[in-house]
């Protein structure tokens, strides 16, 4: 797997910065199944990269594992645009190297992942995850460390303070603390902590973990560097 992502690293570590064009983002879009697609939207003016080159090495890549597909790759008018298939968040996870999981609050319990801490909904407003329980229909999770936007198959019910709830399907993973513009200053000083990201149980949560990534973010100086949460961030929806 290192070496998969080492073939892929000259041209990911440049397509998978900063927030995509004006008018298209990165997005990772989830099925009803368990499903990741992964569009990779970027501006691209690295003249010295041969798109037929850069398209055989993903290539080769993702043929080496049976989970991951690439649709498409092209590179046009300086945008380039990627689009990724991951047949579960597992897969999404091993690929890239990074923290993923899809599934329900029970499932992520038995994985390892403590869903205690704070949910807020679209509105700012703190939500506590018992009173959404439906056993009839319960609720999913969506548990990434990147910064990154997410589409999911059914209604956003809450997430982590990370994260800014776009619309009923879509929410992006961010570094800092996210507020509605009209919830700030009700949060402002409240003496809510200013962690509330699922952590794997048995781990103690470290002050410091906030802190780091936001230094990490103000010493980035815009190097187009992509930046990873501390802690993992959870998108709650049913």
């Amino acid at each position: 797997m290192i070496n998969k992502i080492l073939v892929l690293m000259p041209f990911l570590l440049l397509l998978l910065t900063g927030c995509g064009s004006a008018t298209r983002e990165t997005t990772l879009s989830l099925s009803k199944k368990g499903v990741l697609t992964q569009t990779i939207v970027e501006e691209w003016d690295q003249d010295y990269y041969n798109q037929s080159e850069l398209e055989k090495e993903m290539e080769t890549a993702v043929e080496a594992n049976a989970k991951v597909t690439m649709k498409s790759f092209r590179i046009k008018n300086k945008t380039a645009t990627a689009t990724l298939v991951y047949e579960s968040a597992e897969a999404y996870a091993d690929f890239n190297g990074v923290a993923c999981f899809w599934g329900t609050a029970t499932e992520a319990v038995a994985a390892g992942y403590s869903l205690a801490g704070e949910y807020l909904d679209s509105n700012g407003n703190q939500v506590d995850l018992t009173t959404i329980s439906n056993s009839e229909k319960p609720y999913h999770v969506m548990i990434l460390t990147e910064p990154v936007l997410v589409e999911v198959p059914g209604k956003i019910l809450c997430a982590s303070p990370v994260v800014e709830i776009r619309d009923a399907k879509h929410a992006k993973v961010t570094m800092g603390r996210v507020f509605p513009e009209t919830a700030t200053e009700e949060k402002s000083g409240s003496g809510i902590p200013e962690t509330g990201q699922p952590e794997k149980a048995g781990s103690q949560t470290d002050t410091s973990s906030s802190e780091s990534a936001q230094d990490a973010a103000d010493s980035s100086d815009g190097d187009g560097l992509q930046l990873w949460l501390d802690e993992p961030a959870c998108i709650v929806y049913r």
